[in-house]
Parts: C-alpha cells; sequence; structure tokens
C-alpha cells in the first residue's frame, strides 16, 4: 500500500481553483506525483513500475522512502492513509 504523510497529501491534492498551480510545481513534486501516478497505473508492481519509470528497483524504493511512501502493502486506496511517526501506520 502506498500511504502518504499528512503533509504529502497536502501537497498532491489540487490547488484552491488556481489553474496556473499545477505550472508552478517544484521539480521535486512533479516526481513525487509521476511516481505515485505510475504505482497505482501497475497497482502497486515495483518491477513494472521501474521499468516504465526507466529506473533501478532500488532506486525507486529509495524514491518512495523520500517521498514518504510505504511499497510494502496494496495500492487501492492508499493515497488517504497517512504515514506513522515511526515511518509505520
Amino acid at each position: 500500500m502506498i500511504r502518504l504523510g499528512a503533509s504529502a497529501e497536502a501537497e498532491t491534492s489540487v490547488a484552491s481553483g488556481d489553474p496556473l498551480a499545477d505550472v508552478y510545481l517544484t521539480l521535486e513534486e512533479v516526481e513525487k506525483r509521476h511516481l505515485i501516478r505510475v504505482l497505482k497505473e501497475t497497482k502497486g508492481n515495483k518491477v513494472k513500475a521501474a521499468r516504465i519509470l526507466g529506473i533501478d528497483r532500488r532506486t525507486l524504493y529509495r524514491m518512495a522512502e523520500r517521498f514518504g511512501l510505504d511499497l510494502g502493502e496494496e495500492l487501492e486506496g492508499a493515497e488517504k492513509e497517512p504515514i506513522g511517526p515511526s515511518g509505520t501506520s
């Protein structure tokens, strides 16, 4: 399941009515959103996601850790479940 921390959840939500909000994203935010999108499309399959992203699976895990994502369980609905203070639920 991919779990986002509260701040990650807020960062990935759609901006409040500003049509240009997505234009001014940081590279880190673009990477995070793209990683989440690819993981959802592959239903959490990390090998497929890494292949699509053109990265090694270890790199995918490091990126997920950097963005506060938990790749340990199924993907369904995970974007709504916050990560605990120790990195676990």
